[in-house]
């Protein structure tokens, strides 16, 4: 069997072919030694080369198994290395890098609506502060300050209100829609609680009223 002839079999056809080799030497000594039985004149020399046929058979048996098992093997670690390289550009084209650099995007983001909440809660106060000594008319009217909620004020119908604890409700309204977008489990964490469970998600359907508020 030539090399080339080999490497183009698989291991199973690399063994069946050795296995009919030995069972063709059984099969040529047996009508040999049965020849003789028979009474027909058969050469010694003839069931001697039979004999030397079947046990080169044997190690050429012997010889196939262990290409086999060495060809299982060489495609067991191609494959494996095939698949660690397909897996290897996967994560090559979602580094954590990038991750990193979106989160620090967000993490300013937030920032940025926490200080805008901020700012809007002064703005009512002072405003709230300015007007309250002029009292209500058509035009202006001023929450009492006696209540103990957020002050607003309402002038020429529209009511401007602070965003009171309003921060939170707005970054989980904004995580809520994001697991909507890409499917309950996309984003749950390995061995703990999902995502918008951990961030009290559960139920909240619409943004916080005074998002849209003036």
């Amino acid at each position: 069997m030539s090399e080339q002839q080999t490497t183009e079999q698989t291991p199973d056809e690399i063994e069946q072919a050795a296995e009919q080799a030995v069972t063709d030497a059984d099969t040529a000594l047996a009508d040999l030694e049965r020849r003789v039985i028979d009474g027909e004149t058969v050469d010694p020399a003839e069931i001697e080369r039979a004999r030397t046929n079947r046990h080169v058979a044997e190690l050429q048996r012997d010889g196939a198994r262990k290409r086999a098992e060495q060809l299982r093997t060489e495609q067991a670690t191609a494959r494996r290395q095939a698949a660690i390289a397909k897996v290897r550009e996967q994560l090559d084209a979602h580094p954590l890098d990038g991750i990193a650099a979106k989160y620090a995007a967000a993490d300013a983001a937030v920032r940025d609506l926490i200080a805008a909440c901020v700012d809007r809660n002064q703005a009512i106060r002072r405003a709230h502060g300015q007007l309250r000594p002029y009292g209500e008319c058509e035009q202006v009217q001023v929450s009492d300050s006696s209540h103990q909620r957020a002050p607003y004020v309402v002038i020429d119908g529209h009511v401007h209100r602070t965003a009171e604890s309003l921060a939170g409700p707005l970054v989980r309204y904004l995580v809520q829609r994001m697991v909507a977008d890409h499917g309950k489990g996309t984003l749950d964490i390995p061995g703990g609680e999902s995502l918008g469970s951990a961030l009290g998600t559960t139920g909240m359907v619409h943004p916080p009223r005074a998002a849209s508020g003036r």
